[in-house]
């Protein structure tokens, strides 16, 4: 179905690097990705899609899709159980320009997740 392809070991750090900061943009808790979807949507709708995020990690670290999911879910249920430190203002909204970045933003980080169809070969 797939054939190896010889990869450089630059590109395997670079590959770990962007799956690292997709995971760190989830909508989270305490993560970046959590505290830009408070700044976007506010605390209470930030706070649901916290527990949406969570049971997604669960779902998908029980169907052994990735193992990165299964780590990060353990750190982040087992770190971020003090509540988010309030932000100095939090009354004045966030741009449709910035919540669009965004966005945009989340989306890159959700492709970034997304495994591979046919999975990886050996390296």
């Amino acid at each position: 179905l797939s054939a190896p392809v010889p990869i450089h070991p630059i590109f395997l750090v670079g590959f770990a690097g962007l799956l690292m900061s997709a995971v760190n943009l989830l909508p989270i808790g305490r993560l970046d990705g959590g505290r830009a979807c408070t700044a976007v949507w506010g605390r209470r709708v930030a706070s649901s899609i916290t527990f949406l995020s969570l049971l997604a990690l669960a779902f998908y670290s029980f169907s052994g899709v990735s193992g990165i999911i299964v780590f990060w879910g353990a750190i982040v249920v087992l770190t971020q159980r003090l509540p988010d430190v309030p932000a100095v203002d939090e009354v004045t909204e966030v741009g449709d320009l910035r919540a669009n970045s965004y966005l945009v933003l989340l989306a890159t980080a959700l492709l970034a997740l997304i495994p591979f169809p046919g999975g990886v070969g050996p390296i």
